[in-house]
């Protein structure tokens, strides 16, 4: 439920409450349990919104960065936190495809690199010609 009255979700149980307090248990108990369990699903679900809606926000800020698996878990976190329909999700939808071409003209179809797997990489070629260059001298000094 939808509304600017902070208490606006919990009247279902307020009057949940009510009738429990006011009707006989007999009559009550069963329709009641049914709805506490919905209930409780419902602040599950609410739960589980806030959490993807705070990892997308913290996702969606370095949305530049992100590699190919970041970009997967933001798309399906979208989801969750917008709903599948939503134009905040289908905007941010479009800012992952636009980050994935990026991805992909950038690194030559590796779209799973980052700028740091770019960095590490670009270490280790350096240390591969180093160490083919220790190796020529070590020739050139036994010959």
């Amino acid at each position: 439920m939808h509304s600017a009255l902070p208490w606006a979700g919990d009247v279902s149980e307020l009057i949940d409450e009510l009738a429990a307090d006011k009707l006989p248990a007999t009559l009550m108990d069963p329709i009641l349990s049914e709805r506490r369990a919905r209930h409780e699903q419902r602040r599950a679900a609410a739960a589980a919104k806030a959490e993807a809606k705070a990892r997308v926000d913290e996702l969606q800020t370095r949305l530049d960065d992100l590699a190919a698996g970041e970009l997967d878990e933001l798309e399906r976190l979208a989801d969750i936190a917008y709903g599948e329909y939503t134009t905040a999700a289908w905007r941010l939808r479009d800012g992952i495809s636009a980050r994935r071409k990026a991805l992909v003209d950038t690194h030559g179809g590796n779209a799973d690199e980052t700028a740091a797997d770019r960095d590490g990489r670009a270490g280790d070629e350096d240390q591969r010609a180093d160490a083919e260059t220790g190796d020529e001298h070590r020739a050139g000094d036994s010959a």
